[in-house]
C-alpha cells in the first residue's frame, strides 16, 4: 500500500482552493523559497500525528491554529485533507477536517473512511480525538488500523541540527534502537543493534562502507559496549583508518555527521524502514560526489519505502528521473501554494539538449530559488 493522492485545504500557504498532487515511489519537490515546500511537509508530519494520536501536540509545537491556518482563523474555517492509497490495485481513502476551538486548539470536525468497494463512512463531531484513535469505536476497525499503522509509519527527518548540543552527538541509552528517530539522536544504539545482530550484520557493512566513500578516513565505529551494565549509553564514536585512537562523535564535520544520518536511514535492513520518509533539504553540507551518492541510495530504499524529497539542489535534481519530480509553485492570484507534476510531453524536446538542474536554472521547470 502507498499514498497516491494528496489533497490539502486551508493549511498554512494552502488556500481555500483544495489543492491535489499525485505521488510515486520517489517525488522529488522543488520550488522557489516560500512557495510551500516546507508546508506540504509539515502537512505530511501532521497526519502522522493524528495516527498516533497527538493531534494537540502538534498544535502547540506549531503555533495554535492561527498560525496553522491559512491566513489565520479569521480567514479560514478549517483545516481539511484527503489521502487516496493504492494497495494492489484496491484504492482505499482516509480524509480529515479539522475546526478551530478556543484557546487556539484544533479539533476533528469531520472524517471519512473509503473502504476497498468504494464505499465510505462519514464522522461528524466535534473532538479533540480522531476516528483513527484506539480510544475511539465505530467504523470499520480493521480498515482504520491499516491506515492509523500506515501513517504511524509516515516519519519526517531532520538531520540538519548538528551543533555541538544536538542530540545525534550526545550519549544514548544502548537499549533506544526500535528505529532511528527522526533528529538521529539514537544513531549510536541504532548502529549498535545493526551490527550485533547476525542477521542484519550485512547492511551495517554496507554503511560504514559508503561512509567510507565519501570520507576516506573514516574506519569505523567504535561502538563496544564500555562494561556491565543494564543502562549503558552509547556515542557516536569512531577511528580512522589504520589508527587506533577513537574519536567522539565531536569529530566529525557537520557534513559529515548528516551524511552519516542519511546512510544509516536510507541503507537500514528493509524491514526497519518506515512507510513513508521524507526529507526536506537533505543535500545540506553535503559534496557534490555524497549528493550523487544521496541519490543512489534514495533510489535503493525507494524499493521499500515511499520516498518525499524537498530540495533547493541542482545536483540532486539532476540524479532523479523526469517522471521523480513536483513542482512546487504560488498562485498569487489565488493566494496559495500549489503543487503539479512535470508535462513530459512539453519537456520532451529541452530534455534532449539540457539536463533537469539547467531547464529548472532557466526557469523553464519553475521559478528558481
Amino acid at each position: 500500500m502507498q499514498i497516491k493522492e494528496i489533497k490539502i485545504e486551508g493549511f498554512k500557504s494552502f488556500g481555500k482552493t483544495c489543492q491535489s498532487v499525485n505521488l510515486g515511489n520517489i517525488n522529488v519537490i522543488i520550488g522557489a523559497n516560500g512557495v510551500g515546500k516546507s508546508n506540504f511537509i509539515n502537512f505530511m508530519e501532521l497526519l502522522a500525528y493524528v495516527a498516533n494520536d497527538r493531534l494537540g501536540e502538534y498544535v502547540a509545537e506549531n503555533g495554535f491554529a492561527d498560525a496553522i491556518m491559512h491566513f489565520g482563523v479569521k480567514n479560514t474555517e478549517s483545516v481539511s485533507g484527503v489521502l487516496i492509497f493504492e494497495d494492489n490495485g484496491k484504492q482505499r481513502k482516509y480524509g480529515l477536517e479539522l475546526g478551530k476551538g478556543a484557546n487556539g486548539e484544533l479539533f476533528f470536525k469531520k472524517e471519512s473512511l473509503g473502504k476497498d468497494d468504494g464505499s465510505e463512512e462519514i464522522f461528524e463531531y466535534f473532538g479533540k480525538k480522531g476516528v483513527l484513535s484506539e480510544d475511539v469505536k465505530g467504523g470499520d476497525e480493521g480498515l482504520k488500523r491499516i491506515i492509523r499503522e500506515y501513517l504511524q509509519g509516515c516519519r519526517v527527518y531532520h538531520f540538519n541540527d548538528t551543533s555541538i548540543t544536538a542530540k545525534i552527538r550526545q550519549p544514548v541509552s544502548m537499549w533506544d534502537y526500535k528505529y532511528l528517530r527522526n533528529d538521529g539522536g539514537n544513531i549510536a544504539a541504532f548502529l549498535h543493534h545493526i551490527r550485533y545482530e547476525e542477521n542484519l550484520k550485512k547492511y551495517y557493512d554496507r554503511i560504514v562502507h559508503l561512509v567510507q566513500e565519501v570520507f576516506p578516513r573514516f574506519g569505523d565505529f567504535e561502538l563496544d559496549l564500555p562494561g556491565a551494565g543494564t543502562d549503558v549509553r552509547l556515542s557516536l564514536t569512531w577511528h580512522e583508518r589504520g589508527n587506533d585512537v577513537v574519536f567522539g562523535p565531536n569529530a566529525f564535520s557537520d557534513g559529515t555527521l548528516r551524511f552519516v544520518a542519511l546512510t544509516t536511514l536510507l541503507m537500514q535492513p528493509p524491514e526497519y524502514l518506515p512507510k513513508v520518509i521524507i526529507l526536506d533539504e537533505p543535500e545540506i553540507g553535503l559534496h557534490p560526489n555524497a549528493v550523487k551518492i544521496l541519490a543512489d541510495m534514495i533510489r535503493m530504499a525507494s524499493a521499500y519505502s515511499q520516498i518525499i524529497v524537498a530540495t533547493q539542489s541542482l545536483e540532486l535534481l539532476n540524479e532523479f528521473e523526469p517522471e521523480d519530480i513536483i513542482i512546487a509553485d504560488y498562485d498569487e492570484n489565488r493566494k496559495t501554494s500549489a503543487l503539479k507534476r512535470l508535462d513530459l510531453n512539453t519537456l520532451e524536446q529541452w530534455l534532449d539538449d539540457y539536463s533537469l538542474g539547467e531547464l529548472w536554472e532557466k526557469s523553464v521547470l519553475g521559478a528558481m530559488p
